[in-house]
């Protein structure tokens, strides 16, 4: 039962930090646009897709985290064009 509990607690964290990779990619590719990039923020976390996908013990949500940290670091390594963050990025 505890794990359960643990289970769903990872799961909130992560969308959490999706959600601020969210930002962060917004940021990235919009530079000096903050409203811009808190709104990309502000939808996803009021997603209802998102929300029910945390509460719920599915894959989804460590899914989504790793394809939008992905494409930040693709973003970053293409920005940078520096060998270390291809590496980062997987490239």
């Amino acid at each position: 039962r505890w794990t359960l509990h643990w289970v769903r607690l990872l799961q909130c964290l992560l969308d959490t930090a999706t959600c601020l990779l969210v930002f962060l990619l917004s940021q990235r590719l919009m530079p000096g646009r903050p409203l811009a990039s808190l709104a990309a923020a502000a939808l996803y976390a009021a997603s209802p897709y998102h929300a029910y996908y945390a509460s719920a013990i599915l894959t989804e949500t460590l899914a989504c985290f790793l394809a939008v940290l992905a494409v930040l670091l693709t973003t970053r390594a293409l920005q940078v064009a520096r060998p270390p963050a291809y590496i980062l990025a997987g490239i």
